[in-house]
Order: structure tokens, then C-alpha cells, then sequence
């Protein structure tokens, strides 16, 4: 399992799936949140993964500018027809991510075990949502 490091993510295959642990607190800036958005397309590009897994637990905030860009990076990989997840959500991004009703396009766990077990259940023919 080789692991690459980028300005905000972090990044391993697991299994096939494309876990990407965002290394930033702060998602503020409008060039922040595109810098992230770009680096999950770079990861997707050369990963080609069969899922995504985007580890959340160290974001404190995450901007409305941030979570156009997640739902975005959503709306690109279920055209792709991957499953995607996320996890470790802090309070004020889980309590952002239900105003926007992100859980309508992505399973949320609460941690990065949990996701990777509801994805690998969803790769192997499990019902539901990732």
C-alpha cells in the first residue's frame, strides 16, 4: 500500500478504494476548497479507483465554497459509478454537510473503519448506500 502527499490530502489505496484523509483544518478560502477539489480529480485520475473514501477528521471547517466543491467531486464519481463515503466529520462540518442534505449523495460513518467496511459491503454486492 504506497501512501502520496499533496498540499491538503493525503492519500492510500485500501482494497481498491481511494481513501483520502484531507490534512487541513480550516476550508475557508474559495482557493483553499478549489485546491482541494482539484487534488481529489488529480487522485481520482491516477488512481482509478473502484470507491472513495474522503477522511474528514481533521477538517474543524469546512465552507459553503468547500462543500459546493464535495458535492461536485460527488456528482463526478457517481457518474463514474463509484461509490463514495465519508467520514470523521467534526460537529460544525457533520452539522453543515445534514443543512445540505450531502447524505442524499454520500454514506457518512463515523470513522475511516466503518466507511471502508460499508464500502468493501457495497463493492461486493451489498445493498444500500456506501
Amino acid at each position: 500500500m504506497s501512501t502520496e502527499h499533496h498540499l491538503l490530502l493525503n492519500s492510500h489505496l485500501e482494497d481498491g478504494i481511494l481513501v483520502l484523509r484531507v490534512q487541513t483544518a480550516m476550508i475557508r478560502q474559495p482557493k483553499v476548497a478549489e485546491e482541494l477539489g482539484q487534488e481529489i480529480r488529480t487522485e481520482l485520475d491516477n488512481h482509478h479507483p473502484k470507491a472513495l473514501l474522503l477522511d474528514l477528521a481533521k477538517v474543524e471547517y469546512f465552507s459553503s465554497t468547500g462543500f459546493s466543491v464535495l458535492l461536485s467531486v460527488a456528482k463526478l464519481v457517481t457518474e463514474k459509478g463509484l461509490p463514495m463515503a465519508l467520514c470523521g466529520l467534526q460537529e460544525d462540518v457533520a452539522r453543515g454537510s445534514s443543512i445540505l442534505g450531502v447524505q442524499r449523495y454520500v454514506g457518512i460513518y463515523v470513522d475511516e473503519p466503518e466507511a471502508l467496511t460499508a464500502l468493501k459491503h457495497t463493492l461486493a454486492g451489498g445493498k444500500g448506500q456506501a
